[in-house]
């Protein structure tokens, strides 16, 4: 069985002739650099190229990340636009567990760059969303002084420690390749 980060690799090559890694380390970069617009635009071409191979979880993590980047812009609307979009993979893939983590953390970060009516939109639709399969929008875990190495050691993207899906108290996925990353 081939790794997450070659399948990703394999399964998102376009674009150009670029390979998507080649692609991921370049909106990486964009992102780190302040050219938040340029870098939301890759991050939303890997996605749907990421949807067209069924690759849910890197589309869920790029949509994600496309809409960070739109919201670091100063564009809310399409901010909140990428959360849906990434909400409506997650649900559409039965994973609504991970939308109780992923949706407010995704409406935090709105909030944190000024886009409150976004904030509190996309919280109310996942909260209808979800009650409809019995869960609810939930607090954030208390992460304490864990942390994360501050680049994944498997595809070089950032981590943070306050923005990890976390499995357990010593392990957290990376969202850029899906691999585990251990705690330092």
């Amino acid at each position: 069985m081939l790794g997450r980060r070659r399948m990703l690799r394999q399964a998102l090559r376009g674009a150009g002739n670029a390979p998507a890694q080649q692609k991921l380390h370049e909106a990486q970069r964009l992102m780190a650099e302040g050219q938040f617009v340029e870098a939301a635009a890759m991050f939303d071409e890997l996605g749907q190229q990421a949807v067209q191979h069924g690759m849910i979880r890197p589309a869920i993590n790029l949509a994600l990340q496309a809409g960070r980047a739109c919201a670091q812009a100063g564009r809310g609307d399409d901010a909140l636009a990428h959360a849906r979009r990434a909400l409506d993979l997650i649900l559409n893939a039965g994973q609504p567990a991970r939308a109780t983590r992923a949706i407010p953390r995704a409406a935090a970060f709105l909030r944190a760059q000024g886009f409150t009516a976004q904030a509190a939109a996309l919280e109310k639709e996942a909260a209808q969303r979800l009650a409809l399969l019995g869960l609810s929008l939930q607090a954030l875990p208390n992460v304490g002084t864990r942390s994360l190495p501050s680049t994944c050691p498997q595809c070089a993207g950032p981590l943070r420690s306050d923005d990890a899906d976390w499995i357990d108290a010593v392990s957290a996925e990376c969202p850029w390749c899906g691999s585990t990353v251990k705690t330092v």
